[in-house]
């Protein structure tokens, strides 16, 4: 049997999930997506529900997106890590309640700002919350801490193509909190697609293991043509005039012979007329 958490077959709801457990999401350059992947990332997704009515609906449910960027096994930076959240509660009725920033919500991956990492893990938590189309989406709350110039307009950007819109306290819109909604209105934003992709684990490791394969046939190789340049190093140390005549017929070989055949053919011709 395949291992669950890496396969589509888990149960929620009575229904089977569409993603696995645990996936890898392969990172391109947003500038360059057709280039080289520069980073990889495991993400972890855990679920859990509280089913305390009388027809059996959730009462609590709650999802959480761990995240660790992969690094080489030698290298000198460790793997940053961390977690987005959401929670979902059947009151106030009649529709409940969601939050999309449990916990409050922070991207801690140096070097890949601006690479629609966040933007994937808030479309999951988007993706889910709608599960509960009618329920009120908790304000987000936009510090000042949080609001720095640049990085100010990214945040404010990146809450607003989800589909918050924000009561801002100043007008430099450093602080503010969102306007009330319903989870139905929240906006999917697909963008991440450009130059992220989800990858099971199976897929991945098979490729890293065709990777190191391919690259030990290549020192396989490189090794062969190695000793065969030191034996023939070997032998013209050994015998310098033979090693030397011998490259010279191996490289004009053809050409003297050409020529020989052209002078018994002339010699033929001659002596015939």
């Amino acid at each position: 049997m395949p291992i669950p958490s890496f396969n589509n077959e888990w149960i929620v709801d009575g229904s089977c999930w569409g993603k696995p457990r645990i996936q890898v999401l392969e990172i391109r350059d947003r500038e360059h997506p057709e280039g080289e992947p520069i980073a990889w990332l495991l993400v972890e997704r855990q679920e859990t529900y509280r089913r305390e009515t009388p027809n059996g609906l959730a009462y609590e449910a709650s999802i959480r997106l761990n995240y660790e960027l992969v690094v080489e096994k030698y290298s000198i930076h460790k793997a940053a890590k961390g977690n987005f959240a959401g929670r979902y509660s059947l009151f106030p009725e009649p529709g409940g309640e969601v939050s999309l920033s449990q916990g409050g919500t922070f991207l801690d991956l140096p070097g890949l700002t601006g690479q629609r990492i966040g933007t994937y893990l808030m479309n999951e938590i988007v993706t889910w919350a709608k599960r509960w189309p009618e329920a009120s989406v908790n304000s987000v709350e936009l510090m000042i801490g949080q609001g720095g110039d640049e990085n100010k307009e990214r945040r404010n950007h990146f809450w607003e193509r989800f589909g918050l819109e924000f009561d801002y306290s100043d007008p430099e819109h450093r602080t503010g909190r969102s306007k009330p909604m319903l989870a139905k209105d929240l906006n999917q934003v697909e963008e991440w697609g450009k130059n992220i992709t989800e990858l099971r684990v199976q897929d991945y490791l098979s490729e890293v293991l065709y990777t190191r394969q391919k690259a030990l046939w290549e020192v396989a190789r490189l090794n062969s043509a190695f000793n065969d340049k030191r034996a023939e190093l070997r032998k013209a140390e050994a015998s310098p005039i033979r090693w030397a005549l011998r490259e010279l017929y191996y490289q004009y070989g053809g050409i003297m012979a050409g020529g020989a055949l052209l002078a018994a053919f002339a010699s033929v011709l001659w002596m015939r007329f």
